[in-house]
């Protein structure tokens, strides 16, 4: 289960001296944590996998942000969390499997061709984790233009 992986780790990361590790994944775990109150019951590892690419996001943004900003220790130290963050997802499918399932996903789907949010939506349904909402939105417009 990737909750119990990362507090394993954060034990591990402690020993190795290795702060910035630590705090990532007490922050992470943290935010687990909240998740799990909120639900009211244990988070099963996809929707785990969720709420880290969630935080991703969050990080991403803040990254962009600082960026713009100029302020490039913390762009730095976010690239670093969402580097040690992207080590519990797992690995993205390739570009010509992600076409394939999105192009099934819109032939079962032909009545919403002209409707590329819902099928954005039933794409990313399909695959939940294995890809980026933006590479699915990406291929979802790429394939409603071309055909």
């Amino acid at each position: 289960m990737i909750i119990s992986k990362m507090q394993e780790e954060v034990t591990v990361a402690l020993k190795a001296g290795k702060k910035e590790k630590v705090d990532t994944l007490r922050f992470a775990l943290a935010e687990l944590k909240n998740k799990a109150i909120e639900k009211q019951s244990e988070l099963d590892d996809s929707e785990a996998i969720s709420a880290i690419s969630t935080m991703i996001k969050k990080l991403n943004d803040s990254i962009s942000q600082f960026e713009t900003a100029g302020r490039q220790e913390l762009v730095e130290q976010y690239k670093n969390q969402v580097s040690i963050l992207q080590t519990y997802l797992p690995e993205e499918i390739g570009e010509q499997e992600l076409k394939k399932i999105v192009s099934q996903v819109i032939e079962n789907n032909a009545a919403l061709k002209e409707n590329v949010g819902a099928l954005i939506g039933k794409s990313m349904a399909e695959l939940k984790g294995k890809a980026s909402p933006a590479r699915v939105s990406e291929m979802v417009r790429n394939l409603t233009q071309n055909s």
